[in-house]
């Protein structure tokens, strides 16, 4: 499988995972899911350009 498309999903996933903990107030839950989102968001661009 692609790298680039590998780390897109997780972003997503991670993306949405943050956004349920928010809805469910889990406020260290959320912020830990954005930043792996962020990160793997990060790969994803960094894979592309390689």
């Amino acid at each position: 499988m692609n790298k680039r498309i590998l780390f897109a999903i997780l972003a997503v996933a991670f993306l949405a995972g943050a956004i349920l903990r928010f809805m469910a107030s889990g406020m260290a839950f959320g912020v830990m899911f954005l930043i792996l989102a962020a990160a793997s968001a990060w790969f994803s661009i960094k894979a592309k350009r390689e």
